[in-house]
């Protein structure tokens, strides 16, 4: 999983002063802004579909957040349900 997230490039173009200054920016892109602050305060990835979906691949493991509610119950199966009887003869 350590290939998964390589920080060492990140960090060789973002230091603190220029992390600041892009979130600084954000008011040019409010749609950027808010759907970055919504992935922070959800403890979500702030990325497009396609790159969540392969970032779900990769890692084996859902990152999107299931819909609201309690999972509905599936239907037993048919045969589950029938009692066999077995007559020997």
């Amino acid at each position: 999983m350590a290939d998964c997230l390589d920080l060492w490039a990140w960090r060789q173009e973002y230091d603190g002063r220029a992390w600041e200054s892009i979130l600084d920016t954000g008011d040019e892109d409010e749609d950027f802004r808010d759907r970055s602050r919504e992935a922070t305060l959800n403890g979500r990835p702030c990325c497009d579909p396609d790159t969540l979906k392969v970032s779900e691949r990769r890692l084996g493991r859902r990152l999107r957040p299931r819909p609201p509610g309690r999972p509905c119950k599936q239907a037993p199966e048919e045969e589950a349900t029938q009692i066999g009887f077995a007559f020997g003869g």
